[in-house]
């Protein structure tokens, strides 16, 4: 076997030679790593040993929930071993780990070489330098240019609002330079493959439009337009780790898509509107990416007029008109219905310590949405929105009504009133990224509790009608007064009937003892994505200890180098108590300020 410094690095050796050139093997890592070439690197698979030249710096996605999927790190490469970008040009490593993220990889890095190929793409969409893997760890990486000025979303905050025509002007100009790439992206080869009719061609839906996945660069070319420096910029679309492909015999054909993007932003017919057509995929065309971009300029329309705050504003109050095929209220990146801004202090009150909530998050967890008091009193329609959305939806004598048609009712008819539900979008995003997400119901049944019973019954069914979905063995139910023992739920109306035949005991609620007999459960077989709600009205005997219990199973989950979000808690009130709200508020950013995440 005749072999060279050409072939280094050698994967490996003869078994007969391993015993005099296993420490040639072993060493020879160091002088072979990877070379970053203007040849496109794709999909190649490297050895566990190889060695990346690179130095790793800030994170991009630094307050990202796990089931965001991929890691986003800024790299500098070394000018060594890097002919693939100019010099000194960081690039963007986005990182896949773990074999339930090899689909995204698989499908993002096709989608991005077959735009590679589309020149009329090049300008609208994030460049791709291309993509490598290490199968032994599970670790996959895309590299992407970086976008210096960051995303839309940060160009919302960061910069101020056109003042000038001409400021319009070349806002607009950029904007709408998008619509040449989504062309590109439904349009992947306008030449027929061999053996297909003439007629017949690729088409892509990108899935996840939204502000976040859309970066802000300067203009390479030199400005002509002086003082107006800071609009000559361009857009450039990115994130197709959800987009899917399909053969169409003519321009906007139909595609069946497997993946679900952001709500806030998704086309109506991209969600099921009946139970039933929940077991089948939507079958949608291209045009559902327009919808998506049609939002997102809405949303730069109101920023170029009003300004950030006002941009906010209508993010949380937006409720677009809904398709028949698939009415669908506008919901919140957290996956909240938003209206207002109070509540009547009878219904639940939502104070969420998440460790590493959505960076895009439009508010703070812990702010309440309602409608406004008038003269004092909260008005009596609020009731019906709770009352009508339980007797409607989960009602023994009901006709089935969906939970599409169910929000679509009260955004027509009781658009002044809304009800705050946990974190939905993080549960069914978690279902995706980590197959399943165990879910825990901790009910407060201490007397002060007793008049808000009925109030939790209903709630706790609404929620886990909704999280049951990502725990496929059954939910755990937990009484305060005794939280070493647990119910397994499998259905929320058996969630329903156990909270309304529960005893209430005398005393205060413990819940420091309460979490750290559950957090104790819940690490005793292993690390599992758990998402933990409490039902309380936050009157308790050991409130000041209650964020010490979190802070360590916090830390326990990283210095096991898991991500802090796999244990999510969750705490609805009920009540007015004041002492209570102000210890959930304190709660909420003490463990949030303990990862840099307070908004």
């Amino acid at each position: 076997m005749e072999r060279d410094d050409s072939n280094l690095p050698f994967w490996e050796i003869p078994y007969a030679w391993k015993e005099s050139l296993g420490k040639f093997w072993d060493e020879q890592w160091m002088f072979c790593p990877l070379e970053f070439s203007k040849e496109l690197i794709f999909k190649r698979k490297l050895h566990a040993r190889q060695i990346l030249p690179v130095t790793y710096r800030e994170s991009l996605r630094p307050h990202a929930l796990a089931s965001d999927g991929p890691s986003i790190r800024k790299v500098e490469i070394h000018p060594a071993c890097n002919t693939m970008t100019e010099a000194n040009t960081p690039v963007v490593f986005k990182v896949f780990r773990g074999s339930g993220l090899e689909t995204m990889y698989q499908a993002e890095a096709n989608t991005y070489k077959r735009l590679r190929e589309r020149p009329v793409a090049q300008k609208t969409i994030a460049t791709h330098y291309g993509s490598f893997s290490f199968e032994e760890t599970d670790t996959r990486i895309i590299i992407l240019e970086y976008a210096v000025n960051g995303s839309l979303l940060d160009f919302f905050k960061k910069a101020s609002p056109p003042v000038t025509p001409e400021e319009s002007k070349l806002l607009w100009k950029a904007m709408f330079a998008l619509l040449q790439g989504l062309y590109a992206l439904h349009n992947l080869d306008r030449q027929p493959i061999e053996g297909d009719p003439a007629n017949v061609f690729t088409a892509a839906i990108h899935g996840d439009i939204k502000p976040d996945n859309i970066l802000v660069f300067p203009c390479a070319e030199k400005s002509t337009h002086g003082e107006h420096v800071g609009f000559n910029v361009r857009f450039k679309l990115a994130d197709f780790g959800l987009a899917e492909s399909g053969r169409v015999s003519k321009i906007n054909g139909h595609i069946k898509i497997k993946n679900e993007g952001n709500r806030m932003y998704s086309a109506p017919e991209c969600y099921p509107n009946y139970a039933v057509q929940s077991q089948l995929r939507p079958v949608v065309t291209p045009k559902a990416d327009v919808w998506s971009l049609g939002a997102v300029y809405s949303e730069v329309l109101v920023w170029s007029i009003a300004g950030e705050l006002r941009r906010n504003e209508y993010c949380l109050s937006w409720s677009p008109p809904t398709s028949d095929r698939g009415p669908m209220s506008r919901v919140g990146e957290d996956g909240m219905m938003h209206k207002n801004d109070q509540r009547r202090p009878s219904h639940p009150r939502s104070t969420t310590p998440h460790t590493e909530p959505p960076a895009t998050s439009h508010r703070a967890a812990g702010q309440t949405v309602a409608p406004k008091p008038s003269n004092g009193q909260a008005p009596p329609v609020e009731e019906l929105y709770v009352e009508e959305l339980y007797e409607k939806l989960w009602k023994k004598k009901s006709k089935g009504l969906s939970i599409g048609r169910a929000r679509d009712m009260f955004q027509r008819k009781h658009s002044d009133i809304s009800i705050e539900l946990p974190q939905m979008e993080s549960a069914w995003s978690l279902i995706k990224a980590k197959d399943g997400r165990d879910q825990i119901i901790l009910i407060d049944n201490f007397i002060s509790m007793q008049p808000y019973i009925k109030e939790v019954a209903k709630t706790a069914r609404v929620v886990s009608y909704v999280t049951k979905v990502a725990d496929t063995d059954g939910m755990d139910l937990f009484f305060a007064s005794d939280s070493t023992k647990s119910q397994k739920h499998t259905t929320s109306t058996t969630v329903e009937s156990a909270i309304k035949g529960m005893k209430l005991v005398k005393g205060k609620c413990n819940m420091k003892n309460c979490l750290h007999n559950i957090t104790k459960a819940v690490f005793k077989d292993g690390i599992k994505p758990t998402s933990i709600y409490v039902y309380t009205d936050a009157v308790w005997e050991d409130a000041d200890e209650v964020a010490n219990v979190i802070k360590k199973s916090i830390a326990r989950l990283v210095e096991a180098k898991e991500d802090p979000s796999t244990l999510m808690f969750q705490f609805i009130q009920f009540g007015n108590d004041k002492d209570g709200t102000i210890c959930l508020q304190k709660l909420d950013n003490e463990c949030k300020e303990k990862h840099g995440t307070v908004e």
